[in-house]
């Protein structure tokens, strides 16, 4: 079962952050729809899923692990670092049927 959780007006952009979930904890389930401007709420769309990622240290790097995003198909999930102050950059693509990438990272550069 959902319930709503919020709304975003046709005038705003189409952003909404849940400010419920807790993304460091686990994944979360949702489900989008659209009301019109007589108010009539239409069906819902599929249920969408977010990844979870979980971080831990190995040997001189970390390994990555995640859940797989569920709601639409994708081709690759791109893996982003960011050194202190600075962008965010694509550091690696991963096929979306892989879920972890094992030692691959250093420790000092990922934050």
């Amino acid at each position: 079962m959902y319930i709503k959780i919020g709304e975003v007006p046709y005038s705003a952009p189409c952003l909404f952050i849940d400010s419920t979930a807790n993304p460091l904890v686990k994944s979360d389930r949702y489900r989008i729809s659209i009301t019109d401007l007589s108010g009539t709420e239409h069906e819902k769309s599929a249920p969408l899923k977010t990844i979870h990622l979980n971080i831990n240290p190995g040997i001189n790097c970390y390994n990555l692990i995640w859940n797989y995003h569920e709601g639409f198909e994708y081709l690759y999930s791109r893996i982003h670092r960011k050194v202190g102050d600075g962008p965010y950059e694509t550091i690696d693509s991963i096929p979306s049927n892989v879920n972890s990438d094992t030692c691959h990272y250093s420790l000092v550069t990922i934050h």
